[in-house]
């Protein structure tokens, strides 16, 4: 749809209730396609997180000690590592990339003005998956992903489609595990 916008290829439904006219249609394209892609990374990595939340609210799957301490964590990533480490599984690439995912999702939630950089463990394990990644997740540059978390870019569409993908995976893994 964006597409069509930019080569001015769309007709205005009658029922868009709203005005519309941009005074720059390529800006107003690059502009949407950011929201758009930003708003995906958002979106996917929050139902992570609700699914760790519910996960974790299993009954009798984690002691009572391992919740309250999973859940004093700091951090989306943190608990996500620790349950996956309660349920006895290896860090996976699926769960590495929605890892670095969560730093892209507090940057673009908190108006850039969170810092939040990949951890230098959370790097290295990325940076040795590299062929895996690129094999497994449409190409995706591993170096240039982790480079547009930490810095001011919004995230492609091949990384966005990535970390969706990374998602659906990891919640496949954990699935599993339970």
């Amino acid at each position: 749809g964006l597409d069509a916008v930019l080569d001015e290829k769309v007709d205005i439904s009658p029922d868009f209730s709203t005005s519309w006219t941009p005074k720059d249609r390529v800006s107003s394209y690059h502009r949407s396609r950011q929201y758009v892609l930003e708003s995906a990374l958002v979106w996917i990595t929050d139902l992570v997180d609700g699914y760790r939340a519910a996960i974790m609210r299993m009954p009798g799957l984690l002691p009572d000690s391992t919740i309250t301490r999973i859940n004093r964590l700091d951090g989306r990533a943190n608990k996500l590592r620790e349950l996956a480490k309660s349920l006895d599984m290896e860090p996976s690439d699926s769960e590495l990339l929605i890892r670095a995912a969560y730093s892209w999702r507090n940057r673009v939630v908190h108006s850039s003005n969170s810092s939040e950089r990949v951890s230098a463990d959370l790097r290295a394990r990325l940076l040795e998956a590299t062929d895996r990644i690129h094999a497994n997740y449409r190409g995706l540059d591993i170096e240039q992903y982790i480079s547009n978390v930490e810095g001011t870019s919004a995230p492609t569409f091949k990384e966005t489609a990535s970390t969706i993908a990374a998602a659906q995976q990891l919640v496949e893994l954990i699935d599993a595990s339970v």
